[in-house]
């Protein structure tokens, strides 16, 4: 593993656990998982730990390697084109199958069209929820639907070896 330059925040997908490092740790401390953490991204991050932070105001949360700040409970999807967004989505997903052993879906026009949808519902919610699963609307509740979510759980996972949207495949 490389190590970083830069500490990131990084989502547990079992449990949803927080951790802010260097590299992820090996064993989840809450669940015991090996190996399930994300990294998540800046205006994700700000939304995830507002949702844990107290007071309610708004608080700034530093920048990362761009130099960019925002405020808790805010996007900063605006400070980032689209396609810097698609492409950092990309980059973030790609990292997440390869270390899991799985591939991403070939049919390129699905999986883009994946990413838009992830990035719209980021755009709306703050987070990047999985698209093909419902949400009640409630962050709090939602959370276990955060992309990519605990999908090998799911029947889909162990019957067809993909994950709800088709984004994931096992290797």
């Amino acid at each position: 593993m490389i190590r970083r330059l830069f500490k990131r925040l990084y989502r547990c997908r079992t449990c949803g656990d927080l951790h802010w490092g260097y590299a992820p740790p090996k064993v989840c401390p809450t669940c015991k998982v090996k190996d399930d953490y994300v990294p998540v991204n800046l205006s994700e991050s700000a939304t995830l730990l507002g949702l844990f932070l107290t007071p309610p105001s708004p608080i700034k949360v530093g920048g990362d390697t761009h130099g960019i700040e925002t405020t808790v409970g805010s996007s900063n999807t605006a400070l980032i084109s689209r396609k810097e967004r698609q492409e950092m989505f990309r980059e973030l997903i790609e990292e997440f199958a390869r270390s899991k052993g799985y591939h991403l879906n070939p049919d390129s026009a699905h999986l883009e069209m994946l990413i838009e949808s992830i990035l719209d519902i980021e755009e709306r919610q703050g987070v990047k929820l999985c698209p093909c699963r419902l949400g009640t609307g409630e962050l709090m509740k939602d959370l276990a639907l955060l992309c990519p979510c605990h999908f090998e759980s799911q029947q889909i996972f162990k019957d067809e070896k993909r994950c709800w949207c088709g984004m994931f495949f096992a290797g």
